[in-house]
């Protein structure tokens, strides 16, 4: 039981990393930077492999952890963009 908890752990992890990895890869390719889009991309990949695994080769419930845990990145990301934004305006303002 601990070690299927501590794997949905895991793949909730992985998917609030890869979600937040998704969105700065959009922001590197929006900001026209295309060596760091590519180093996301790759971090991408590599944590999605986590919840591929747990997905195909466990349980199709770690599913349900994956999702909780794109909404989690998601929200997490566009918080840390909007703050981002809110100091380079602070400064600009200086």
């Amino acid at each position: 039981m601990i070690g299927w908890a501590l794997l949905a752990f895991a793949v909730f992890a992985s998917s609030v990393i890869f979600d937040f990895a998704d969105s700065a890869n959009t922001q590197a390719v929006t900001d026209l930077r295309p060596h760091a889009a590519a180093r996301w991309s790759v971090t991408m990949y590599v944590i999605g492999l986590v919840g591929f695994y747990g997905l195909v080769q466990v349980s199709w419930w770690l599913a349900i952890p994956e999702v909780l845990g794109l909404y989690v990145g998601s929200w997490i990301a566009v918080t840390w963009q909007r703050h981002k934004r809110q100091g380079a305006a602070c400064s600009r303002s200086l």
